[in-house]
C-alpha cells in the first residue's frame, strides 16, 4: 500500500514537472555523465557504476531559485570478484534506469541542493528486472551551462529482507553535465 501511494505521489510530481505553466519559463535540457561508487554492504559485491543521464529543469517564478527536475538514463554497474566459502566468483553486472523527479534549490550564486525520487528499473545481467523506488540527495554547482553535482544514491528505499535497510544499499556519486538547450 505504501509503495502504491508513493508511486501516485511520484506520478503526480512528474505531472506537475512536465505541466508547468508557460510563464514559469522554458524547460532547460541537458546531458550528464555519471559515476557511482557503491558503499556499505552493496559495495561488498557490486563494482563501480558509470553511465549517462538526460535531465530537464523548469524554473518556478513563484519561488525564486527553485527548479522542478526530471532525470533518466542508464547507469551500468560492474560486477566485483567475491569469495564465497573459499571460492572466488564474479559478482553480477547490473543496469539501473532511474526515472526520477524532484527539485533543486539555488541558495547561493550557482550553488544548489537537490532531491529526487522515483521508480528505478534494476536489470541484472541474469534474472528478472525489478522496479524499486530510488532516491538521490546532493549538492551541485552550475557554471553557465556546466552542471557539477555530488550526491548520495539510494537505488531502493524499501529493499527486501528483514535485516536490510535502504542505507545498506547506497552509493556516492558524481555527475558532470552540459545544458545544451535553454531557450
Amino acid at each position: 500500500m505504501f509503495k502504491r501511494t508513493l508511486a501516485m505521489l511520484t506520478l503526480g510530481l512528474a505531472a506537475l514537472t512536465f505541466a508547468t505553466p508557460a510563464q514559469a519559463g522554458a524547460p532547460k535540457i541537458g546531458a550528464q555523465g555519471a559515476f557511482v561508487l557503491p558503499t556499505g554492504d552493496w559495495g561488498d559485491f557490486q563494482g563501480i557504476g558509470f553511465g549517462a543521464l538526460l535531465n530537464v529543469d523548469y524554473g518556478i517564478d513563484a519561488v525564486q531559485g527553485l527548479q522542478l527536475t526530471g532525470r533518466t538514463g542508464l547507469i551500468h554497474f560492474l560486477g566485483k570478484e567475491i569469495e564465497i566459502l573459499g571460492t572466488t566468483v564474479d559478482g553480477p553486472t547490473v543496469n539501473h534506469i532511474p526515472l526520477f523527479v524532484g527539485a533543486k534549490y539555488f541558495f547561493a550564486a550557482g550553488v544548489y541542493g537537490g532531491l529526487e525520487i522515483g521508480p528505478n528499473f534494476i536489470m541484472p545481467e541474469e534474472g528478472d528486472t525489478e522496479v524499486e523506488f530510488g532516491f538521490t540527495a546532493g549538492l551541485g554547482y552550475m557554471i553557465k551551462d556546466i552542471d557539477l553535482r555530488a550526491f548520495l544514491y539510494l537505488p531502493s528505499l524499501f529493499p527486501e529482507g528483514d535485516d536490510v535497510s535502504a542505507f545498506d544499499i547506497m552509493g556516492i556519486g558524481l555527475t558532470a553535465g552540459y545544458r545544451f538547450w535553454a531557450p
